[in-house]
């Protein structure tokens, strides 16, 4: 727990948006949260390679006639009256460096995307720009499904238990701290179904999960009272899902260690991601951001 770093709400966030009506939605979260955090938001939009190929003129901004100049006046038409309070940025890239270069030159503490086609920005970007946003810039990303109705009341961060990975629970109970919390661990105990008590087999297992729970918690400057402890015996997708169904969970909480979640965010077909399983809204928290705790 002595070296644990300080958590604080981001003061800067990154909306990344396609200009797709799905990404209304995350503008909306992205406003919410700002208010909540009293942050400054910044709108960006990554003019995909191809997407100019056919213009032959000046390619700045400047030019009112350009690629970026249509895309820049694009956004603020789709931000609405929203735009007062926030910064438009429009750059020629690939989206992931884009989105990265934009929210470390600002200093953002969490980047916000939105959801096309039921898939990150896009089947052909759910693995490059994911993954880039969260391992390379090491920024915590908001990936946004459900239109927002309120500040997120109920949040469930899913655990592994591995090292490393207490941060994105201090995280949700620093940035949420008027949520309801809950620590969520699933374990699989092996040759379950060959055992002739199931229930008996899976309680040894549920009580050394408990231990591991109260170990992993000492790690952290959180204590056992300040939320819920869920251990349930299954896969971490299958019993993630079942929770967040049978809760009404507004928000889930992974991290992106190599034993973590995350892998099972972007691997394979979309629908057997965790992405494609989980009806609310995932918060992805890197092991360190190079903002933490800065005010």
């Amino acid at each position: 727990m002595d070296g644990m770093r300080i958590v604080t709400t981001p003061s800067r966030l990154v909306l990344a948006t396609d200009l797709s009506p799905r990404c209304d939605r995350a503008l909306d979260r992205a406003r919410q949260l700002a208010a909540q955090w009293h942050a400054q938001l910044f709108a960006v939009h990554a003019l995909e390679p191809g997407e100019s190929d056919d213009w032959s003129g000046p390619t700045t901004a400047d030019a009112a006639s350009s690629p970026l100049a249509l895309a820049h006046r694009r956004l603020r038409r789709s931000l609405g009256d929203a735009i007062d309070n926030i910064e438009v940025v429009v750059v020629a890239g690939r989206c992931e460096a884009v989105v990265s270069e934009i929210a470390l030159a600002r200093e953002a503490g969490l980047v916000i995307t939105g959801v096309a086609r039921d898939e990150v920005l896009g089947r052909r970007l759910i693995g490059r720009s994911v993954a880039a946003l969260v391992h390379e810039a090491r920024l915590p990303l908001l990936i946004v499904r459900d239109r927002p109705r309120d500040a997120y009341l109920r949040v469930v961060v899913a655990s592994d238990f591995s090292d490393g990975s207490a941060l994105p629970l201090v995280t949700a109970a620093a940035w949420f701290p008027t949520s309801r919390l809950a620590l969520l661990h699933a374990f699989e105990p092996p040759f379950a179904g060959m055992t002739a008590d199931r229930a008996a087999y899976e309680a040894e297992y549920r009580a050394v999960a408990a231990k591991e729970a109260d170990a992993f918690l000492a790690t952290t400057p959180l204590s056992r009272d300040q939320m819920e402890v869920v251990l349930e015996p299954g896969s971490a997708p299958a019993v993630l899902t079942e929770h967040v169904e049978a809760r009404n969970i507004d928000l889930v909480v992974i991290g992106s260690g190599e034993k973590g979640l995350l892998h099972r965010l972007l691997a394979g077909s979309t629908d057997t991601s965790i992405l494609a399983e989980v009806p609310c809204d995932i918060l992805v928290v890197p092991k360190g951001s190079p903002f933490e705790g800065k005010a």
